[in-house]
């Protein structure tokens, strides 16, 4: 059941960045799909910038064809990589109890609704660093098992499993 806010706290929740957590399954759509720059990412952009800067102090075509060539890879990239995640629904399985000094086992559930394989797929736990690659076929279900430790008793949330 859909609780139905106000427009001037759906305003603010958006806004904000603070809507509650969604339960269930997770289809991850093209709006939901961002893509941000990393360190190597600017280190990329940077390098094509003194690749650019080169070329143009020195009037080397070979290296205007070599700066827009590498441009156009990046932003491939970037397509297939939109590309590879969207529509991909999500869902959490099933956490077994852990004690103290254990590894808990978090279980997200991956389901590949399209026609075309995706391949790659990173899971991981940002705070502990466990992550698992998988492959997932056309209209297959894949299942990624994350081991986060657990070195005290808490309750260890799902908030922080980024797909």
């Amino acid at each position: 059941m859909t609780r139905v806010l106000p427009a001037d706290s759906r305003l603010r929740n958006w806004f904000a960045g603070t809507a509650a957590p969604e339960r269930g399954t997770v289809v991850l759509g093209h709006r939901r799909v961002y893509i941000v720059p990393a360190r190597l990412g600017w280190y990329f952009a940077a390098t094509l910038g003194i690749l650019l800067v080169g070329s143009i102090n020195y009037a080397l075509q070979l290296g205007f064809a070599l700066t827009f060539l590498l441009a156009g890879l990046g932003l491939a990239g970037m397509v297939h990589t939109a590309r590879n995640l969207a529509r991909l629904a999500v869902s959490a399985g099933r956490a077994e109890p852990v004690f103290a000094g254990e590894a808990a086992q978090f279980r997200l559930l991956l389901d590949n609704r399209a026609r075309h394989d995706r391949p790659a797929l990173l899971v991981r736990h940002q705070a502990s660093g466990a992550q698992v690659v998988l492959d997932l076929p056309a209209g297959r279900l894949g299942e990624a098992v994350l081991p986060v430790p657990a070195a005290r008793h808490i309750c260890l949330a799902w908030s922080r499993l980024i797909p």
